[in-house]
């Protein structure tokens, strides 16, 4: 008994010393389409421009494992394509802004695995939980999701670092507050598209 409470602080001291912080966070420009059948009453031709900026704290346990969590802020406006005539042809290029902005409020915490890691270039999978609150003023769209996003970490030094996240594999639930909607259910399986891809740096402690 008494190795074993000398063994105890021992680990704990030996985790510790290959343990680090690190805070951070990343920002987003995006435009995309919504989807048919969303949970909240929009035309087909409707797209969201949004921005979003997610600052994070993290600790890596060790070269392979760290654990963290990313809180969300975004602002979002949402369009309308509409049709013009343009010398006679019909353009469906044009859009007007909805009266509909919101913002999203949201937290993540997740797990990262780091697959490889060199002297300047980490890939990495984060998996995770998110929670995100949509709110314009006159409706709320609550939003549980679970999935993996990749990523990929340049290391200038041993403090800073330069990180990109691309995608996501995952499902979500969202609901809104509208009366007569039904909850939308969805997989993503976006790896792939720039769409969704984030920037960021890293302060490691």
């Amino acid at each position: 008994m008494k190795k074993l409470l000398l063994l105890v602080p021992s680990l704990l001291l030996a985790v510790s010393m290959n343990a680090q912080f690190y805070v951070g966070g990343t920002i987003s420009f995006k435009s995309v389409d919504v989807p048919t059948g969303s949970v909240i009453p929009l035309s087909d031709k409707t797209s969201t421009t949004s921005f979003t900026i997610e600052p994070e704290i993290g600790y890596a346990f060790n070269e392979k494992w760290a654990a963290g969590i990313t809180f969300t802020y975004s602002s979002s406006d949402l369009y309308q394509k509409t049709n013009g005539n343009v010398g006679g042809f019909l353009d469906d290029t044009s859009s007007a802004k909805l009266d509909k902005s919101f913002s999203v409020l949201g937290v993540s915490p997740y797990a990262r695995f780091t697959c490889l890691r060199t002297k300047m270039v980490d890939l990495f999978l984060d998996g995770g939980l998110a929670y995100m609150k949509a709110d314009n003023g006159s409706y709320v769209v609550d939003a549980f999701a679970i999935g993996i996003q990749p990523g990929v970490s340049l290391n200038f030094n041993e403090h800073f670092s330069f990180v990109a996240k691309l995608g996501s594999v995952g499902y979500t639930v969202a609901k809104s507050n509208i009366k007569d909607t039904k909850a939308l259910h969805e997989f993503t399986f976006d790896i792939s598209s720039f769409k969704n891809i984030q920037f960021g740096m890293y302060y490691h402690f």
